[in-house]
């Protein structure tokens, strides 16, 4: 994982969105004859997602019950600096993960097995857009 945003102030439990590291996952990936096309295809891939819940379920070994994870979604992309996820220094701006990501978060402690989100882009040209993505959410073993 590259990036993880643990979520849960003021709910009963934690939930997180986690980013893939693309070249380490990409390559365990293509170790094991998994077929991809892309960082959102290979994110949202069975085999990658089992493999997130494994490094959480190891996480929460190590951690008291009210502060292991529970559910998660693997991110479509990267937290990027460019769409002020993040800052220069890869530090999590979670106001802006909190806001941007709201319907994620939401489904994330829902009862759905996947959401469809419109995600917003930032052209080169400064031009806004977004691109529909629809995300699993996992739960992690206990």
């Amino acid at each position: 994982m590259r990036n993880v945003a643990v979520i849960g102030a003021g709910r009963d439990e934690l939930t997180a969105i986690v980013c893939i590291d693309y070249d380490a996952v990409g390559h365990w990936a293509e170790r094991r004859a998994v077929s991809y096309s892309s960082y959102a295809d290979l994110s949202q891939m069975p085999e990658v997602q089992a493999l997130v819940a494994g490094v959480l379920a190891h996480v929460n070994e190590t951690q008291p019950v009210g502060l292991r994870v529970n559910r998660f979604v693997n991110l479509h992309k990267d937290f990027d600096a460019d769409d002020g996820e993040i800052t220069r220094t890869r530090k999590l701006k979670r106001n802006v993960i909190e806001s941007t990501y709201a319907p994620v978060i939401e489904a994330l402690y829902g009862t759905a097995p996947e959401i469809t989100f419109d995600a917003p882009i930032l052209y080169e040209d400064g031009r806004r857009g977004s691109v529909r993505r629809t995300l699993r959410i996992c739960e992690v073993k206990r």
